[in-house]
């Protein structure tokens, strides 16, 4: 029925269905998981907005923010949208929420807790020591972490490892998600804006995204583009939010 082929896309797609169908029938705001969020997100973004003219599978490698989208973190980034929907039980709601604090107890005995790797190096931080390139086990067999459980140590010690490549793709995420915020009207006349190409205003006409966050994860559609399209509404003076929801010239 959404052009998606496996089991994982079909169970992903009826998940978001039926939550969103509860929502609707109990006037709540309806559950939305960006690229940045969940690889449901990324199924759903792109089929929405780039379509598709064969069955869909999701690999890894449609995921721009793939290191975010870890295994490991999945009890602390969807913590938040599993306590507001009430898609787990509160029981597992309390092992999500012990769980990150698991990891943030774990993160601060790495920076606290000090070891002696070698008469070279002296003593450094089991962070500076992760960092250095030994490895978690290393670690284990040299000193105790008490009751932090494994699982918290590994996602601790992963965040640490990655935690620059992390920050710089946190950072474009907000800038991306910055672009929620323009609002693109209905009706905007796509065919008489200057510097477009005629493939991206027969996309942009064809896909009419709400926004510029939209506009610009639309396959074909460019950087250069985009800023074609904030140049324009902001001649226009359209700012998010649009209240009149139709385009003026």
């Amino acid at each position: 029925m959404d052009g998606t082929t496996g089991y994982e896309e079909a169970a992903g797609g009826g998940l978001i269905a039926g939550v969103n169908a509860a929502c609707f029938i109990s006037d709540l705001p309806p559950l939305t998981l960006g690229r940045s969020d969940a690889y449901i997100g990324v199924l759903i973004d792109d089929l929405v907005t780039k379509g598709t003219n064969e069955p869909y599978r999701m690999f890894t490698a449609r995921a721009e923010y793939r290191l975010r989208l870890r295994e490991g973190n999945t009890k602390i980034r969807l913590l938040p949208q599993a306590r507001q929907y009430g898609l787990v039980d509160k029981s597992v709601i309390a092992q999500m929420e012990k769980f990150k604090k698991d990891v943030e107890k774990a993160g601060e005995y790495f920076s606290s807790r000090k070891i002696t790797v070698n008469k070279k190096e002296g003593a450094v931080t089991l962070r500076s020591a992760l960092l250095r390139g030994r490895s978690l086990a290393w670690l284990k067999r040299r000193c105790s972490f008490g009751k932090i459980p494994d699982d918290a140590l590994e996602e601790a010690a992963v965040e640490l490892r990655y935690g620059g490549y992390v920050a710089r793709m946190e950072r474009n995420i907000k800038k991306y998600d910055s672009l929620r915020d323009i609002k693109i009207p209905p009706g905007l006349p796509y065919d008489r804006i200057n510097g477009l190409s005629t493939e991206i205003k027969h996309k942009l006409q064809r896909f009419q995204p709400e926004d510029l966050y939209s506009a610009s994860v639309i396959s074909g559609v460019t950087p250069a583009a985009v800023d074609v399209l904030m140049v324009e509404l902001a001649r226009q003076a359209v700012r998010a939010p649009v209240r009149s929801g139709e385009w003026k010239e």
